[in-house]
């Protein structure tokens, strides 16, 4: 016989024990609201990781139908392998509802040993002409390890994922970077997103310096690898635009953040924009009035190391009515500073490979900036550290803002915590290295910025 279900919170045994003893008919169940909580978030989270395990395995099946017709009716003319890629209506709508991955059309190889082996003297017009499948392809890859890496961050049961293949971000090693740009100039950095080696290039299709590259990452057993190729210079986000936090004289930046040092009270932004202000950092209102705000502060000691980032001391009269960081629907929440140096690389891959993130910019005054990191840790010829590569392929949806608009500059990463207990803050905006057909940001580790920081002042300041 069907009993009635009774849900008791927040009562003290003695309650407990009684209602049970009054209610001996009654299926009773003992919880908390935090557990509730909790198990809601699980059960939606089971749901919605259901429908979109379905359209995985759906997107799989036809990605292995696709490779066996490549096997079996090889392309002599192709100088790249697996180039047609047929789009099913299944694998549209997998895209689509996924991600709405745009067609960036990047200019890419990906070719192992045999391959250039086999001929890497085509023309350049055809090179150029037969990257697009190969490029839809990789974007396939590429979006099917996205949702993989939102599995992995889930807490849905390995027996409910889909049938993933299995891949192993590997190490990068420094030594290979080096090595990279010892042999091309034009090298600007590589990191791995998933199990790919991207490397960002500030220059056009080179059929030389292309073989020297891919001889030096098969003879390290690196076969999986995108070249994305520019120019793309690498330039400031600071730039001249109207209405934006801070500046003046039309050049402007963004205030990303707060920090505290006993009674001190400093912002952060970019240290670029900071190097060509007069010292003072001026405060551009909606009426269009400059008002000065803070002083650029003087170091405690003449040694700066390499992080394009800076902290000015606000006047102690200015009245700053909340400096806790945003979530992305606008409302203060407790900040939780990403904690690189103490994160082992596999993890922090796990975290944050494929995350969608936000940003408040001078440029995002009603909704946020938003984009997806590609590269959690990305090397560089001559830094001593790993930086976060962000593109910005979901701007546009819900109205939201790209990242990367002049004055952008300073402006600091974050992500919703999923249990909505704050906003956990990753990397401030350094500028933008910007290809052919992509565009890449970079990003600086805000916990390492925070230690030149204090290190550069003599102070210890805390993020707000």
């Amino acid at each position: 016989m069907f009993s009635e279900l009774v849900l008791l919170t927040e009562c003290t045994p003695t309650t407990i024990n009684y209602f049970k003893e009054a209610h001996t008919d009654l299926n009773i169940n003992i919880s908390s609201p935090e557990d509730i909580k909790r198990n809601i978030n699980l059960l939606l989270e089971r749901y919605v990781c259901s429908v979109i395990g379905q359209m995985v395995d759906n997107a799989i099946n036809d990605k292995n139908e696709i490779d066996k017709v490549r096997r079996t009716k090889p392309m002599p003319e192709q100088y790249h392998s697996q180039l047609v890629v047929r789009k099913t209506a299944t694998v549209r709508r997998v895209e689509n509802i996924f991600c709405d991955h745009e067609r960036n059309g990047l200019l890419s190889i990906k070719r192992n040993s045999s391959e250039l082996e086999s001929g890497f003297a085509g023309s350049e017009k055809r090179f150029k002409t037969s990257s697009t499948a190969e490029e839809d392809r990789h974007n396939m890859d590429i979006l099917l390890l996205d949702v993989k890496a939102l599995f992995e961050r889930s807490d849905v049961p390995k027996s409910e994922w889909p049938r993933f293949e299995h891949t192993k971000t590997p190490e990068l090693n420094p030594k290979i970077v080096k090595t990279l740009y010892k042999l091309d100039p034009s090298v600007i950095g590589c990191g791995y997103q998933h199990n790919v080696l991207e490397i960002i290039l500030n220059r056009e299709i080179n059929k030389t310096l292309d073989g020297k590259i891919i001889q030096t990452l098969t003879k390290n057993n690196i076969v999986k690898y995108h070249l994305n190729y520019g120019p793309c210079p690498y330039t400031p986000l600071a730039g001249i635009q109207v209405g934006t936090p801070i500046g003046r004289c039309g050049r402007t930046a963004t205030l990303g953040g707060f920090a505290e040092h006993g009674i001190d009270k400093y912002a952060l932004t970019a240290r670029h924009f900071i190097d060509q202000q007069d010292g003072k950092i001026y405060y551009i209102n909606n009426n269009g009035y400059s008002e000065c705000i803070a002083v650029k502060t003087t170091p405690a000691r003449r040694e700066r190391d390499g992080l394009d980032i800076v902290a000015v001391r606000i006047f102690p009269q200015v009245e700053i009515n909340d400096m806790r960081f945003k979530d992305s629907t606008r409302r203060p929440a407790e900040s939780v500073l990403f904690r690189f140096q103490e994160t082992h690389e596999q993890e922090i891959r796990r975290v944050l490979q494929g995350e969608l993130v936000f940003a408040w910019t001078a440029n995002s005054s009603v909704s946020p900036s938003v984009g997806r990191i590609v590269v959690p840790q990305f090397e560089t010829p001559f830094g001593q550290y790993k930086y976060v590569v962000i593109v910005n392929d979901h701007a546009g949806r819900f109205g939201q803002e790209a990242f990367g608009k002049p004055g952008d500059s300073g402006a600091i990463v974050c992500i919703d915590d999923k249990d909505g207990n704050g906003v956990h803050v990753i990397s401030m905006f350094m500028g933008k290295c910007e290809g052919q057909y992509v565009t890449h940001f970079l990003t600086l580790p805000l916990q390492h910025g925070l230690q030149q920081i204090n290190m550069e002042l003599g102070i210890h300041a805390k993020l707000c």
